[in-house]
């Protein structure tokens, strides 16, 4: 029989549990869970597992939607390598969970895809938390750099093997629900996949419907290929700020939504369920300046990613850039952006229990943040994944 691994600990003299900031915490973990916090904890002298209140510790963050990163899109490699090397990068940047997500493409890359992330989380490879399909059941009108020739119809076949294929693989899957049958959709929530509306024209009552009758429970980067809030049709968004109870990402980075949009959804909606996403691609975590999407030649101008036309192509952000742009160019509290990118995605594919939170039995995963919103440290499962600054702890925690 093995030795039981020690008991670890950091005292954190300002910690963000997820919910509230707390002072002087001692954090214990041990075999990648976190096993207690202890409030008011005296800070013992000379200890070197301490983190001093230059720094912010908060949960470990939650991204749904990487489409890539490292240099690689998970569309050009969907294996369990290709998400190691994403999950990789993006955990260097304080993503310690994340859905790997697969745009528009063939039925076969789908099934690869699921494939590839079933085997990742069979391996337990760090930070690949689940799936997330985006498409190809979208609306064409509103199919942004998707490609065209991929994007079809919802079948019932379509559905009997994404419900089988998800078993057991967290599945977040995006499409038009105005392009399917309200009953195709409670079949895939019934299976426990989230289905959210995105790259959709859906009129507002086709959204009500859609969430009556077949469980749809969000939308895919809240003001982007969407129907928007109109005087005679209130659209998709106008569904989704009236409708709090449905989880709204969002990309915050500069250039996919306005300071005064946002500012609207937040003050509408509250911080609840909202959930800040990167829509990352694969220059996200490294220097790249152009990338291949499909055949195509994205570049990245001033952090827009973008065609030669100038079609928006997701982000070449990680979701700590986004939290940090929250607070800094959009004024969210910090708190606030710390939970949509934390607590709120992990409710939202229902994985609270185990991620997003610093709790007792949720996995140890931990960002430090120094003033400026840099990443200067990150604990994933227990152990020091390589650090952007080096956190003040001793070597043999690393």
């Amino acid at each position: 029989m093995s030795p039981p691994t020690p008991l670890q600990s950091l005292h954190c003299a300002r910690l963000f549990d997820g919910e509230r900031l707390l002072h002087d915490v001692r954090l214990t973990w041990s075999e990648g869970h976190i096993t207690g916090l202890q409030p008011d904890a005296p800070r013992p002298a000379g200890d070197r597992r301490s983190i001093g209140p230059q720094w912010l510790v908060s949960p470990g963050l939650v991204d749904l939607q990487v489409n890539g990163g490292g240099g690689l899109m998970f569309n050009d490699d969907p294996s369990v390598a290709g998400a190691c090397r994403i999950a990789r990068a993006h955990a260097r940047a304080g993503t310690t969970s994340l859905l790997l997500t697969l745009i528009t493409d063939t039925r076969a890359k789908a099934s690869a895809a699921q494939a590839a992330v079933r085997q990742a989380l069979l391996a337990a490879v760090p930070g690949v938390a689940g799936l997330h399909l985006e498409g190809p059941y979208l609306q064409p009108a509103r199919k942004g750099i998707h490609r065209a020739e991929f994007i079809t119809t919802l079948t019932d076949a379509d559905v009997a093997r994404i419900v089988a294929q998800a078993m057991g693989v967290p599945t977040l899957l995006t499409l038009a629900p105005e392009c399917a049958r309200p009953e195709q959709l409670r079949q895939l929530s019934d299976a426990g996949i989230r289905v959210f509306a995105g790259h959709t024209e859906a009129r507002f009552d086709q959204i009500e419907r859609a969430i009556a009758e077949g469980g749809l429970c969000g939308v895919t980067h809240l003001f982007n290929a969407m129907s928007q809030l109109g005087p005679r049709e209130a659209g998709v968004v106008g569904a989704a700020l009236r409708r709090p109870e449905l989880w709204a990402g969002i990309i915050l980075d500069g250039h996919h939504v306005s300071v005064p949009s946002a500012d609207i959804a937040w003050r509408l909606r509250g911080r609840e369920h909202m959930v800040l996403v990167s829509d990352a691609m694969a220059p996200s975590g490294t220097p790249q300046t152009e990338f291949m999407l499909q055949g195509v030649r994205i570049h990245v101008r001033n952090g827009r990613c973008e065609d030669d036309a100038g079609t928006l192509a997701g982000a070449a952000i990680c979701l700590a850039d986004a939290v940090r742009i929250g607070v800094q160019q959009y004024g969210l509290r910090l708190e606030d952006a710390l939970y949509s990118a934390s607590v709120a995605p992990a409710r939202a594919m229902g994985l609270a229990h185990r991620i997003g939170r610093l709790q007792a039995g949720a996995q140890a995963d931990l960002v430090l943040w120094n003033d400026a919103l840099a990443v200067g440290g990150v604990l994933q499962r227990g152990a020091w994944a390589v650090p952007v600054n080096g956190p003040p702890v001793s070597e043999a925690d690393r």
